[in-house]
């Protein structure tokens, strides 16, 4: 396990990012061990990054983590990233068989990402809760991209998007043998939930995943989904299938 970060404040008990460390000490790289029971960097009311807050470059080759949460400051609903919070300009990339695991926020609760998000090998964004959308993933504004063997499965939505939401002109690109399966959300998109952004399938698959309304598979409010290779099939809604 090699990193460096400063301790945040007295309040949050959460390990952060330094970006105003000199020369290349802002590129950390985790190899195992786990990062759990963080609540986050304060902004606006709202905190962030309850496991990880990234400004700078973070790599995950193996490791977990798993078990942190975000509020806002005051401890209602709220907070963004409990797992992971990517913020504007950095880059997270995940691999090997990294896990991020049963984290709990209003949005983005496994991720959220401003910046730039890659995964593949084996990793794994799994049960996860988001108050509002994005169970494993939220795009906002920004480029993810799934490869490999990745998996996004089991997450819950407690709006949409229980698997990944793509938002504000953000862009998912999901190829390989990655899945999202198995997620769910109580409205639309359990799988995939699309608004003013761009998902892009070249291969993987998103099965088994359940919304109470529609778009079990995948539902696009506005924006773009472009399937080219790949396999979406077995997902359930009240409204509509896939």
């Amino acid at each position: 396990l090699t990193h460096k970060f400063k301790d945040s404040d007295t309040t949050t008990g959460l390990w952060v990012l330094d970006d105003t460390l000199e020369g290349d000490s802002i590129k950390h790289t985790v190899t195992g061990g786990v990062i759990t029971g963080g609540t986050g960097e304060v902004n606006d009311n709202i905190k962030y990054g309850g496991g990880v807050y990234v400004a700078g470059t973070f790599n995950m080759n193996g490791g977990n983590i798993v078990g942190n949460k975000t509020t806002k400051a005051n401890g209602s609903a709220g907070g963004c990233g409990a797992g992971v919070y990517v913020n504007t300009g950095a880059t997270f990339t995940m691999t090997g068989d990294s896990v991020i695991s049963g984290n709990t926020c209003y949005n983005g609760a496994g991720v959220y990402s401003t910046g730039t998000f890659t995964m593949s090998g084996n990793s794994e964004v799994a049960y996860n809760e988001a108050g509002c959308g994005g169970g494993g993933v939220l795009v906002n504004g920004s480029s993810f991209t799934m490869s490999g063997n990745s998996t996004v499965t089991y997450n819950e939505g407690t709006m949409w998007g229980g698997g990944v939401e793509v938002t504000n002109g953000g862009t998912f690109t999901m190829s390989g043998n990655s899945k999202i399966t198995y997620n769910s959300a109580q409205q639309c998109g359990g799988g995939v939930y699309v608004t003013y952004g761009s998902f892009t399938m070249t291969g993987g698959e998103i099965t088994g995943n359940t919304a109470t309304s529609n778009g079990g598979g995948v539902y696009v409010n506005s924006g773009n989904f472009t399937m080219y290779d790949g396999n979406i099939s077995e997902n359930t809604a009240n409204n509509g299938y896939d």
